[in-house]
């Protein structure tokens, strides 16, 4: 029988898409190099640990790993650029990067996605034609 509760709350272990065979098996995103977590115990390790953390997160089987905001700062975007260029010398690990809505953080996410000739992040934008709400088609930057 089934109650009030089980009403509100979605099992998604019972929607029998688990039980299908091609359904996608669980993926691991490691989010330990993401900036923007701010403390006084919070320290910022030197690049050279965050590459070696990202070959122990290989070697562990993680499929992707968040390598930063490249908006923050060029600092920022600098370590992102030669992360995204180490994950090219790793078996499974994909790059992927932090990014909010603002025209500078695209722009930043392009540039060091660009200048680190990784697929670290695939964008797309929504065009506005002027005067309207409507969006346009999608268009990879």
């Amino acid at each position: 029988m089934e109650t009030e509760l089980d009403k509100l709350i979605y099992d998604w272990n019972r929607d029998g898409r688990a039980a299908r065979a091609d359904y996608r098996a669980v993926e691991l995103d490691d989010e330990t190099l993401r900036d923007g977590l701010q403390g006084p115990s919070i320290r910022n390790p030197p690049l050279d640990i965050k590459k070696r953390l990202l070959h122990l997160m290989d070697a562990l089987g993680i499929d992707s790993a968040d390598i930063g905001l490249p908006g923050a700062s060029p600092q920022a975007r600098a370590a992102i650029v030669a992360l995204a260029k180490e994950t090219t010398k790793l078996k499974r690990l994909r790059p992927n990067i932090a990014i909010r809505t603002h025209p500078d953080d695209v722009r930043a996410a392009i540039e060091a996605s660009t200048e680190a000739r990784s697929r670290a992040a695939h964008l797309s934008a929504r065009r506005r034609s002027a005067g309207s709400r409507k969006t346009g088609p999608s268009t990879p930057c």
